[in-house]
């Protein structure tokens, strides 16, 4: 991330006002969603933060900010931006030697839990005294000399301390009684691994313990066994165990990040780094994992600093992976698409050939050019048949296909002796109406194919344009959308209208460039172009627009469907869009939601599911219904205040300074009459997508 104090991230944490501090090896940083403001050790300023080596942050009961760092423990102030040091009492330590702190952990009754200098000590945050939680001598022995590397508290307030190289100790709610649990080489049934990393609490009260070269392991408060996970999925060295909701987990695993869809662990799934893919999981090893209070996780790491991912973008679930599973070697970039009455999918690429996916069967077949004599490698639109057949468009003509089983039946290709053939042979786009006809684009032409006979239209330049979409309205006509206008053929005439965008003609049509058609529920003809979206009123015969916009400019319409009666979504350049026809609300979710869309295609299911291509990863699948939508306006605060351009100083020891506070603790503040310069910086926290927010701009 820019603007970080450096990529050796050692821990994460978002406090209660909503900012993401990260404490690295060289400072702590403040993030708040655009902006970090990073706090290091100044020797010239006792309010200073300690030291740069930052080890853990955590936040008491009362919003106090604690620090832990590699020579002593702080307490932030926010209002003065000041840092309190506290010494601890630790028997163990030698005299003028510092607190080097490696964990912090604060429980239900708000105690402040510190492990510094190989001993577990606790502290009241309210006086900033140690205290003696634990009165048993024994368990006092056990805590020392040991590194503590995670601390769990569960739902019975027991608190489980995961040690490193030694085990795991459960201290019961008292602090005065305890069970310690270890590797048994020679018993399956014990913990996995004395080198202890993370622990959580399924609803079941079954813990989830993660560790270092022991992989992962269930513990069962019922019969006190453990059991160690086998599934191949799982690597040796676990490094983080987050709850989504009550039946799923995200596990962390270094180079990787698994979702464990339910608690019988029937349904994971793996999330590995892809080198070309900017959005997958992060290059590094990710040596611990954080889940804030909005469901955002993030990682950090030694070397690439931090890493975020907002699993909500899981929604567009790519398919890559799935359909690449049949050759490895196939790079799938996803031309066009077709589901059949029983959901199996159909998948033209793009010089790949076509693939057919058997739900029943859970299996992909790869129907190749070589084996089963398809024209051509490059599938361009699927087309099925009332007769049962599947005609494949290709850059070669036309494949004949058993909608069943794919056996290829037969070819229609382009003979230039005979007129009853195609015109061309680039196919575009093939279309059975209700008549039966077939309407079949070609890069040059449109041909009409009835009972075998061959019809080329050369009309108004039919016969010179690029036919983009072709769709039959509920009235029966015909509608050809191409590079050059809008055509509807009428049936009854046997004549093609034609709209544009020419001031003469009343369509009133945004763009002569028609790219995509849709006929909803209600039988509503729209219409997608170069410059936005169309509506048909056929009493009236004409257009009307809506204009769909992206920092001020016309995005284009390649794709349309209709989720219900007033929300559309709309396929751009972009990404996806969804509009909300009531109020003229528009959604956008493009890359950074996980999508990097083609603009081939765009279909609902009848289920509800909307599938669309996708440049790198095949195509996506999601369900409208199945996505959160945020309404909830990010926190905004005033996060600098600068004069002739300079930040302004907190200075709480000087009564003449312009900020004794921080400048979202103040109320007011005085200038002369010549600090004429000034400027506040506003920051909305929310770290989903930050540079979507927007702000209203007022003059003083």
């Amino acid at each position: 991330m820019p603007g970080i104090s450096s990529n050796e991230v050692n821990c994460i944490f978002k406090d209660s006002k909503g900012f993401v501090w990260f404490g690295t090896k060289d400072g702590l940083n403040k993030y708040d969603g655009s902006r970090f403001t990073v706090y290091r050790n100044d020797p010239g300023n006792a309010n200073s933060i300690s030291d740069n080596r930052i080890s853990s942050i955590v936040e008491d009961h009362a919003g106090g900010l604690w620090v832990g760092t590699a020579a002593g423990l702080n307490k932030f102030d926010r209002e003065t931006e000041s840092f309190f040091h506290f010494s601890l009492a630790n028997r163990l330590k030698k005299n003028n030697e510092v607190d080097k702190v490696t964990l912090l952990f604060v429980d239900h009754s708000g105690f402040l839990w510190v492990n510094a200098n190989s001993q577990l000590t606790q502290l009241d945050p309210t006086t900033g005294k140690s205290v003696a939680l634990i009165k048993n001598k024994r368990i006092q022995k056990m805590c020392e000399n040991v590194i503590s590397f995670c601390i769990f508290e569960d739902k019975n307030n027991n608190l489980w301390i995961g040690f490193w190289d030694v085990g795991l100790l459960k201290l019961e709610a008292d602090r005065n009684h305890s069970t310690f649990y270890s590797h048994q080489p020679n018993d399956p049934q014990s913990l996995a691994s004395n080198n202890v990393t993370t622990i959580y609490e399924d609803k079941n009260r079954q813990l989830w313990i993660g560790s270092y070269l022991g992989g992962l392991c269930l513990f069962h408060p019922d019969n006190q066994k453990f059991t160690k996970v086998t599934n191949a999925i799982f690597g040796n060295e676990i490094t983080g165990i987050v709850p989504v909701g009550e039946d799923q987990l995200w596990i962390c695993q270094g180079h990787s990040v698994v979702a464990v869809k339910n608690l019988n662990l029937k349904t994971v799934i793996k999330y590995n780094h892809y080198r070309n893919d900017p959005n997958s999981f992060m290059q590094d090893y990710a040596h611990s994992m954080y889940k804030d209070n909005t469901g955002m996780l993030w990682f950090a790491s030694y070397k690439v600093g931090v890493s975020f991912w907002n699993p909500n973008s899981e929604l567009f679930s790519a398919f890559q992976q799935k359909v690449v599973a049949v050759n490895s070697n196939i790079d799938m970039y996803v031309r066009s698409f077709y589901l059949d009455d029983a959901n199996n999918e159909w998948v033209g690429t793009y010089g790949n050939g076509l693939f057919q996916y058997n739900k029943a069967a859970n299996k992909y077949t790869h129907i190749v050019t070589p084996k089963l004599s398809l024209n051509s490698d490059i599938i361009t639109t699927i087309c099925p048949l009332k007769s049962g057949e599947l005609w494949v468009g290709t850059y070669n003509g036309i494949s004949i296909l058993n909608a069943t089983s794919g056996k290829v039946l037969g070819q229609l290709n382009h003979i230039p002796t005979n007129p009853n053939s195609l015109k061309f042979n680039l196919i575009l786009n093939i279309f059975q109406d209700s008549r039966n006809a077939i309407w079949v684009a070609m890069m040059g032409g449109l041909d009409l194919i009835e009972g075998g006979k061959f019809t080329h239209f050369t009309d108004n330049g039919l016969n010179q344009y690029q036919i983009y979409a072709i769709l039959e309205d509920k009235r029966g006509d015909v509608w050809i959308a191409s590079l050059y206008g809008l055509h509807k053929y009428d049936w009854k005439k046997k004549k093609f209208s034609h709209y544009f965008t020419n001031s003469s003609n009343k369509a009133g049509l945004n763009s002569a460039e028609v790219l995509s058609l849709y006929q909803d529920t209600k039988g509503r003809l729209w219409v997608g172009t170069r410059n936005g979206l169309n509506y048909y009123n056929p009493e009236e015969n004409r257009f009307h627009s809506y204009s769909i916009k992206n920092a001020g400019r016309d995005l284009p319409v390649y794709g349309i469907v209709e989720e219900n009666q007033h929300f559309y979504w709309l396929l751009n350049n972009f990404g996806l869009s969804r509009l909300n026809m009531r109020t003229a609300e528009i959604v956008r979710y493009d890359q950074k939601d996980g999508l990097k869309v083609s603009t081939d295609f765009l279909i609902k299911n009848k289920q509800g599911s909307i599938y669309v291509g996708s440049t790198q990863s095949g195509f996506y699948k999601f369900n409208p219904a199945q996505i959160k939508f945020n309404t909830t306006p990010p926190t905004i605060y005033i996060s600098n205040l600068l004069l002739f351009n300079q930040s302004v100083p907190v200075e709480p020891n000087n009564k003449h300074a312009i900020l004794q506070k921080h400048i979202s603790y103040t109320s007011e503040i005085s200038l002369n009459y010549d600090q004429s310069m000034l400027e506040f910086q506003l920051a909305a926290i929310n770290f989903t997508q930050p540079e979507k927010n927007r702000f209203a701009s007022f003059c003083l």
